[in-house]
């Protein structure tokens, strides 16, 4: 059986796959929104942080992104807003 190509197998999440992180639906994300950007993609939490989440991903090019997300537990509405900290 042929190995899939990157257009037929669009994700390569981390092994293991990495909390907080849904590589096929970030995957569509970079596709909308990131023309640039070569699936399949890799993901690498970015260690240290106290709060938001912060991850490389790195497409099929070698090309190097930054993810950030909000903490995964349940914090207050506003303490880690990812709109009022982009602005």
């Amino acid at each position: 059986m042929p190995e899939p190509s990157p257009e037929t197998s669009p994700t390569a999440p981390s092994v293991p796959p990495l909390p907080g992180i849904n590589a096929e639906g970030v995957t569509d994300w970079f596709r909308q929104h990131v023309a640039e950007a070569a699936p399949p993609l890799s993901f690498e939490l970015v260690p240290g942080g106290h709060s938001n989440l912060t991850y490389i991903v790195t497409d099929s090019k070698s090309q190097r992104f930054v993810l950030r997300r909000p903490p995964l537990q349940q914090v207050l509405a506003t303490a880690h807003d990812m709109s009022r900290e982009h602005r």
